[in-house]
């Protein structure tokens, strides 16, 4: 499993995906400055896919970082 959505939110023309369980937060430590650069990836292709619409996507909140979740944001191009 790559990830676990937890929901997405739309603004507008902007998206909030809320994951979790993260393949690239996997065994990070806390603090960390990773971003999941894969996991965006992998979740901006499938939002485009299903919706018919392009996106630009950016990582902007980490649980590596004190977040709840890993939030995605996704804004129509």
């Amino acid at each position: 499993r790559l990830c676990i959505v937890d929901g997405i939110e739309r603004d507008g023309e902007t998206l909030l995906v809320s994951t979790r369980e993260t393949v690239c937060s996997a065994g990070e430590e806390s603090g960390s400055d990773r971003k999941c650069t894969y996991t965006l990836g992998v979740v901006w292709g499938a939002l485009e896919q299903a919706l018919g619409k392009r996106y630009r996507g950016t990582h902007v909140e980490s649980v590596l970082r004190g977040g709840s979740c890993d939030v995605f944001r996704f804004e129509e191009r």
